[in-house]
């Protein structure tokens, strides 16, 4: 009884196997495929460059991938505007020029260096990256880097300078203009700086810290376009550009034009002039790519627009001085008066930018 029982069940089951072979086989599941990605954004309300990132490319530390490819529309990454069209990395019409590569579908992802993927980055370089400031060196700087930059001048500022002096009242909010910031393309009047008239471009300014020996910085809120010409030294300016709030009563002066540099690329140096950070953007520890820090006079002489820092520190662990200082941060000078240079950084691996530290001049402007 029981081999009789054994034989029914293995040829139940021999059954029900060829079965099985006869019927039509399963559609095998396709391996999920990344959508094909556009090659441009139109920005709407509520957008931000973290969030296109994001959504795009699925990892939002990469927005500067989204800035860098369209610094001509975006003037400062923390702001961008409805109705404005973005390229996008990696796009399916695809996209020429000046771009960083953007994540692909499948995983490869060569991405711009952040503080959260510095060993992916290095991967998909294809070694072991010894310095970050050994990359391609980045062009000359972009006019929205160098419109944007913080300045130091003697205390009281540049002389001649105008100011905000009225503001539009909206219907029904008479005397609310002394409390608000200036809107985007909101109409103002200003009193004239020296050289302006129809057509010029005031950059809006507010004073800073001062820098004991040094200077004091002014801060950029934002550019104005005069658009007519009133009476007793005045005009009609519209804000075209914000970067904090642009308010009644702040200075402006005629937006000096960024140097011309020819395409010319830094070159870089083995042993150049060392100079200290004085000053960092918001007292910020670990600044992300586009802030600004202002350098010390003692070491900045001969420093011009373009060239590239390393910012260096002592290792936590070097007891006697003699280990090697580790690079932090790349920083690119983007503005430069009698007073002191400003750098923007380019790209950072660790906490630590501190006021006080040291930056090795890495590369140098033709």
């Amino acid at each position: 009884m029981r081999t009789s029982s054994s034989c029914r069940i293995l040829l139940a089951a021999a059954a029900l196997a060829a079965l099985a072979a006869l019927a039509p086989s399963p559609v095998r599941a396709q391996e999920p495929t990344a959508a094909p990605r556009p090659a441009t954004h139109t920005v709407k309300r509520g957008d931000t460059l973290w969030d296109l990132a994001q959504q795009y490319l699925g990892d939002a530390f990469q927005w500067p991938q989204i800035y860098q490819l369209n610094t001509e529309i975006i003037k400062d990454p923390h702001w961008i505007y409805p109705d404005q069209v973005l390229r996008i990395p990696g796009g399916t019409e695809g996209v020429s020029g000046g771009g960083t590569a953007a994540a692909v579908p499948g995983g490869d992802r060569r991405a711009a260096v952040t503080a959260f993927n510095l060993a992916a980055n290095a991967a998909a370089r294809g070694g072991v990256r010894s310095s970050i400031s050994l990359r391609e060196p980045r062009p000359a700087v972009l006019r929205g880097d160098y419109e944007g930059s913080p300045f130091v001048w003697a205390p009281g500022g540049p002389s001649d300078v105008g100011q905000i002096v009225a503001m539009a009242e909206p219907a029904g909010m008479a005397g609310s203009s002394g409390r608000r910031p200036v809107q985007y393309h909101e109409d103002v009047t200003v009193s004239l700086p020296a050289g302006a008239s129809v057509g010029s471009q005031l950059l809006a300014f507010q004073p800073g810290p001062v820098l004991t020996g040094q200077g004091q910085v002014y801060v950029p809120t934002g550019i104005l376009t005069v658009r007519e010409l009133t009476s007793g030294g005045r005009a009609r300016a519209s804000l075209i550009r914000s970067y904090v709030n642009v308010a009644l009563g702040q200075s402006v002066i005629v937006l000096e034009p960024l140097p011309a540099q020819g395409g010319a690329r830094p070159v870089r140096v083995e042993f150049g002039a060392v100079t200290r950070v004085a000053w960092v953007q918001n007292a910020s520890k670990l600044p992300t790519t586009g802030a600004y820090l202002i350098l010390e006079n003692e070491g900045s002489a001969g420093l011009v627009p373009g060239d590239q820092l390393s910012l260096r520190r002592r290792p936590a662990l070097d007891r006697d001085g003699t280990m090697p200082e580790e690079e932090i941060a790349v920083a690119q000078v983007t503005k430069v008066t009698k007073w002191g240079a400003t750098a923007m950084v380019l790209e950072n691996r660790d906490a630590g930018v501190a006021v006080g530290m040291r930056a090795h001049v890495s590369a140098k402007m033709p």
